[in-house]
């Protein structure tokens, strides 16, 4: 999922600023395409579970702050895990896996 994300962040860096008018724009939308299908490529474990696939411009640092893109996947275990568990009487479920799995990555452009 890093891998991802890491690539559709930093594939605005392939455009070319003078063929688009609203680069920023462009470089979000451009980000989404790459981001859609370099997660369609994940295995099935965490594909199945994404809840949110998305670039977005981010403002950091307030008003005249540097302007970030930001391409983000999150994947919900909902009631079954990423990987197999097995379930111990007192333990519980072994090993410890986490609900949610976060992966972002942020780039100035």
């Amino acid at each position: 999922m890093q891998v991802a994300v890491d690539r559709a962040a930093a594939s605005v860096f392939s455009l070319d600023r003078r063929e688009h008018g609203a680069f920023s724009e462009s470089a979000i939308a451009y980000s989404g395409e790459v981001l859609a299908a370099l997660s369609a490529r994940l295995p099935a474990a965490s594909a199945d579970h994404l809840s949110i696939r998305e670039c977005k411009q981010v403002d950091h640092g307030g008003t005249g702050g540097v302007q970030l893109l930001e391409c983000m996947l999150v994947a919900d275990a909902g009631e079954s895990s990423f990987l197999p568990q097995v379930r111990f009487p007192g333990i519980g479920a072994f090993p410890p896996m986490p609900r949610q799995l976060t992966a972002r990555s942020s780039i100035a452009f």
